[in-house]
């Protein structure tokens, strides 16, 4: 039971509803692989799974109901193999039931070696990922002592590759298409990339600097993203950066931040960071409804688009919130505020500034298609903005459930939206204007 006032509604009756009941068989694994598969159902209101037994079949109690996506996954995800299948949707009534059958892909098989200068990388893990929210299966697994590697089960499309090498605990960034099974070797060419950062005014030494290298333009996932610290001379080194075109940045509390374009080659140049005095930005993210400072996360980009790496971190979503300090230097800046419970808000902010900022829970926003094909939408603000964008997903998609179900949106702002329908190729297919409001239900077909 959520947004309970209990100065006036201290005696609370929480109900209960009866879960529902999926069955179902899986199908394209091994015996083997069957004993170590779980099936999952989840939707906006709960979730529930269940193991697979050795014949492939399996009974999930306490479904939740409404659309729920089923979905299953078998193996290892950290230090072994594991691949999933593609999810289904089913409509479930409360204390009702459902057959869901999944079929695993065993057709399409991506083999390849992984090198770094042109010598085997042994026990590297491998995972391909959805980018772009355009395939949803995935799949790692562990290479062999001669760095050779095999990945089933993919559906066709983009997936970001990425590699960590367990002796130099280093991680490595690429990117495939699938189409069909094929061959991709992955040869390892990385560099170290030094810097320095100083005092713009004196040009002493800033010790404890933080240093963000990402990718430009990418969705690389996890791992798309490195760090390091600066020393007491204000150096830094980060190890096995992949060739290609990134953007650095460097901040410390009580100065702006300073932030470069750079390609790295085999031997890049070093990086200079000259850093001016600022008190930057501090946030103060409140409920709009009493006040209360609440735990938020938040994704600052410049007038440039450019993701700024000023926040200190990931928050957990409980007690203990504070005031978000942002090492900004002076200039206008766009921040993407998230908490949970919450509706999403982005803002602009000048530096240096203080502001507070009221969150509210928003409204739920219900989108029908009529299509057998599972599409992608995407939601932009009466300001042009692409809402629902985060570090993950810079896009701001999120997948169109295929006819009958429905696809639930909870927490959105109120207001009103753009939403576009998109194919796999990024083709709007249509486009209507959708009005959400605070703490109601808004439906639509598509």
């Amino acid at each position: 039971m959520r947004d309970v006032d209990i100065a006036t509604n201290n005696n609370v009756r929480i109900t209960m509803k009866s879960g529902g009941t999926i069955t179902g068989h899986v199908t394209g694994l091994t015996p083997n692989e069957l004993e170590q598969t779980t099936v999952m159902a989840s939707s906006p209101t709960g979730s529930a799974s269940a193991p697979v037994d050795s014949t492939g079949n399996f009974r999930i109690e306490g479904a939740p109901s409404g659309t729920v996506r089923v979905s299953a996954r078998t193996g290892q995800m950290f230090g072994g193999t594991a691949r999933s299948a593609a999810p289904k949707t089913v409509q479930l009534d409360a204390g009702g039931s459902a057959q869901v059958d999944i079929e695993f892909n065993s057709g399409t098989v991506i083999r390849g070696r992984i090198t770094r200068n042109n010598q085997p990388v042994p026990n590297a893990s491998v995972g391909f990922m959805p980018r772009q929210g355009k395939t949803q299966t995935n799949a790692n697994t562990t290479a062999d002592a001669s760095g050779r590697y095999e990945i089933t089960g993919l559906e066709d499309g983009p997936y970001n590759v990425q590699v960590m090498d367990m002796e130099r605990l280093s991680p490595f960034s690429t990117t495939y298409e699938v189409h069909g099974s094929g061959n991709f070797d992955i040869d390892v060419r990385t560099a170290s990339l030094r810097g320095r950062v100083v005092d713009a005014s004196t040009g002493a030494p800033l010790v404890d600097a933080s240093i963000d290298i990402r990718p430009r333009g990418n969705d690389t996932g996890f791992f798309g993203s490195r760090g390091a610290m600066t020393d007491a001379n204000g150096t830094f080194v980060v190890d096995s950066i992949a060739r290609g075109s990134y953007q650095i940045s460097a901040d410390k509390t009580g100065y702006g931040h300073d932030l470069k374009e750079i390609n790295v080659s085999d031997t890049p140049e070093e990086v200079e960071f000259k850093l001016t005095p600022s008190a930057g930005v501090t946030l103060k993210v409140v409920d709009g409804r009493d006040g209360r400072i609440i735990n938020a996360n938040v994704r600052v980009t410049d007038m440039q688009g450019r993701d700024v790496s000023s926040d200190p971190g990931f928050r957990f979503f409980g007690g203990g919130a504070e005031p978000i300090k942002l090492s900004l230097a002076p200039g206008s800046y766009r921040v993407a505020i998230q908490a949970m419970g919450y509706a999403n808000r982005t803002i602009m902010v000048t530096s240096p500034s203080n502001q507070t900022v009221a969150m509210t829970p928003g409204g739920t926003l219900l989108v029908r298609s009529k299509s057998s094909d599972a599409l992608r939408g995407r939601l932009t603000d009466s300001s042009g903005n692409i809402y629902l964008a985060s570090t993950f997903n810079p896009a701001g998609t999120f997948r169109l459930l295929e006819s009958p179900s429905t696809t639930t949106l909870q927490n959105v702002a109120a207001g009103h939206y753009r939403l576009d329908v998109l194919d796999k190729n990024d083709q709007v297919l249509r486009t209507i204007e959708v009005d959400v409001l605070e703490g109601q239900q808004a439906a639509y077909d598509v």
